[in-house]
Parts: C-alpha cells; structure tokens; sequence
C-alpha cells in the first residue's frame, strides 16, 4: 500500500491504550505528510514500513510505547524517528533525514530507549541524545550506504551485496525470506518479508584472484596429468581430462 499524504498534518493517528502492544503499523509506504506515523500516548508496533520524504518519519511522546522494528526511514525534512517514551528501534534503515534518532526525552528517561542493529548513515545528526546501541549489548548498529533498487517507482528494496542483508538481529525471525538468506534477518522494510534481498552466494576462493572450480572426484581425476603439472584444477589438466572424456572413453581404441 502507497499512501500519499501530500498536505496532510500526520499520514497515520494512532489511538487506543498505552498499555501492550494493542496495535500494528506495517506493509505500507508513507510519503508527503508532516508526520508519517502519530503515536503520541499509545501503544503500536510499527514494522515493514517505508516513510519518506516527510516532516518527521515516526513521532512518539513521554506516555507512548512504540516498537520501531524492519522499517526504512529516509529522506525525511525533520527526524527519521522522535521519541521520548519506551521505545525499541531495532532493524531499521535510517538515512538521509536531518536528525536520524532523536530522543526527546529527558535525560533520565534514557533508560526507556533500546537501540540496535539499525544502519543510521548520511543523516544530519545521526543521533540526538542518544548514541548507536543505547540501553543494549551487543550493539550491532552500522553506518553504511545503501542502494536501493529502483527509487522513482517506490522500490525501497537493497540491491544485491547491500551492507544491510543479514545484519539485522540474530535472534530475529528470518524465515519468510526466500534462499539463500543465511539464517539471519535483513535491517530495512523488507526485512523477513518474501521480497527480501537473498544473501550473497557463498563462493570457494583462494586467497585471492576468481572463484576456483571444484576439484574432480578421484574417479575423475588424471593421475598423469596431474602428476606432471601438480594439480588436478591446473587449466592443461582440465583440458586433457576433457579430451579423455570427451574423446578416448566414448570409443573402443581409446580405452
């Protein structure tokens, strides 16, 4: 769902209790508005959720409990995320904003934020009153750059090879993302949705240069060949096995 909100005052007003998590903000891009999410003095989970381009992204006060969870907060005029009550931020993509977390809260009500594994990069303060890991450990924040697949027609996925792939928490479900996915959730909107950004293929390498090839089973391999030139994944090895294969085992002279 892409909501426009163009001249709104908020996108989206929460209501209802502070006490639980009594409601859910996800699956939606939200663009326009002077605030994208209102949570002010209640209580949301708010996941797999884009907010662009608006005043604040998420807005929370002193009586709000808000889960801020796999959401891409980017390019937003005020604060990616502004929070003063008990809040987790956990998950997310944060950049481009002029603040990307700021807490509004007072200085003892710091105790109240939990912060982890979010990629906060390239905003104008990236942390106001608060720093990356605030109130957990380990930590698990990163400031990396993150290109995203096709912007113009709201595609806020990673692409391929993106900082962010698996670097959400570990203890985090994973499994609706399609393979290879590494066990592990991707930060951002998508992240343990099925439009997930794969892991990158795992590949045998030397210390350096190309992937090398598998080596041949021993049945395969050409012990003479081998002998000669050292290794059975030698390019002169190859050739020769693929002529024996190829050439000398298909016909009766040959073998």
């Amino acid at each position: 769902t892409i909501l426009d909100a163009t001249d709104l005052t908020s996108a989206i007003i929460l209501s209802g209790p502070a006490a639980g998590i009594t409601g859910t903000v996800s699956n939606v891009t939200i663009y326009g508005s002077t605030v994208g999410i209102d949570a002010s003095g209640h209580t949301v989970s708010i996941n797999n959720t884009v907010i662009k381009s608006c005043g604040n992204g998420i807005v929370g006060d002193s009586a709000s409990n808000v889960e801020v969870i796999n959401n891409t907060i980017i390019y937003n005029s005020g604060s990616g995320i502004y929070l003063a009550g008990n809040s987790i931020v956990r998950n997310n993509i944060i950049i481009g904003n002029t603040d990307g977390i700021y807490w509004w809260g007072d200085s003892a009500g710091l105790s109240r934020l939990r912060i982890s594994y979010n990629n906060v990069y390239n905003n104008g303060n990236d942390y106001v009153n608060c720093t990356a890991g605030t109130g957990v450990s380990p930590v698990g924040d990163i400031s990396a750059d993150v290109v995203f697949v096709d912007e113009s027609i709201n595609d806020f996925r990673e692409v391929a090879d993106s900082a962010t792939i698996d670097m959400g928490d570990p203890a985090d479900e994973w499994n609706n993302e399609p393979a290879p996915n590494s066990d592990h959730i991707n930060m951002g909107a998508y992240g343990n949705t099925v439009y997930a950004t794969t892991s990158p293929a795992k590949m045998t390498t030397g210390s350096s240069g190309p992937p090398l090839p598998d080596s041949p089973s021993r049945s395969e391999r050409c012990f003479i060949a081998t002998a000669t030139y050292g290794s059975p994944i030698t390019p002169a090895v190859v050739t020769l096995r693929q002529f024996r294969d190829e050439y000398l085992t298909t016909n009766r002279p040959g073998q």
